[in-house]
């Protein structure tokens, strides 16, 4: 079994890779999905989509932390090229439906740049101390309040500390 993994994706790389594909369709899906279910409200679909990213996270840890290991993936095979860019046009159709324009992912202003490097930032940093469980003390300290809502209210325009 071993040899006929390493013949058909030539190493563990190759394997590696072809895996995290997979995850990265399932998440393009998951994420897709979430913002249809949400109706045309940009601010729910928004809020859809980052809470999509983050369940995609706590149910497929495994998947999620490979996916994003990019020194164990090789980014020149075709079928993780087009996964990873499909599942990043999903994230950044949050910076879009909140800036109401279009953002071309090959073209970005420095604005959108910002915007898309923003949101990603949060909801990828969200998700990483979601599962490495740091952010059980903020949740305990905020009694009532739900990881979706936390994540929400980081994600709320022109929210700032004052």
């Amino acid at each position: 079994m071993l040899f006929r993994s390493a013949h058909h994706f030539g190493d563990i790389t190759g394997l590696l890779s072809e895996l995290a594909a997979i995850g990265f369709k399932k998440f393009s899906e998951q994420l897709g999905q979430a913002a249809c279910e949400a109706g045309p409200d940009v601010s729910s679909a928004a809020r859809a989509r980052a809470n999509a990213y983050v369940a995609f996270a706590r149910d497929n840890p495994c998947m999620f932390q490979l996916m994003f290991r990019a020194e164990r993936l090789d980014h020149s095979r075709p079928m993780l090229n087009e996964a990873s860019k499909a599942a990043f046009a999903k994230l950044a159709g949050i910076v879009a439906a909140q800036r109401h324009e279009d953002v071309a992912l090959d073209h970005l202003t420095l604005e959108q740049a910002a915007d898309v490097a923003r949101i990603w930032s949060q909801v990828h940093g969200f998700a990483m101390l979601y599962l490495d469980g740091r952010l059980q003390h903020v949740l305990d300290a905020t009694p009532g309040v739900t990881a979706e809502e936390l994540l929400a209210a980081m994600l709320k325009p022109n929210s700032s500390c004052q």
